[in-house]
């Protein structure tokens, strides 16, 4: 027996359609989220190390004190 005629005995798959519909538009979703969430984190990522380089390049740990404050006051909360 194939698979297709085993899930045959547990979906009617005619009248199923606006649920596949349904998981397929939410699934969509997800996709767009989950793309926007890793969007954001390589932004971040990216600021974080402007930030790491600029205290590699910075001559004692005053300097990097004073980048690290600077860089919590210009960015948002």
């Amino acid at each position: 027996m194939r698979i297709g005629e085993k899930l045959q005995g547990f979906f009617d798959f005619e009248n199923s359609a606006p649920i596949w519909e349904e998981f397929i538009s939410k699934a969509t979703k997800l996709h767009s989220a989950l793309k926007s969430a890793l969007v954001a984190i390589a932004t971040f990522l990216d600021a974080f190390q402007k930030i790491a380089d600029a205290a590699t390049n910075a001559r004692g740990k005053a300097r990097v004190s004073y980048l690290l404050r600077r860089s919590r006051q210009v960015s948002p909360p």
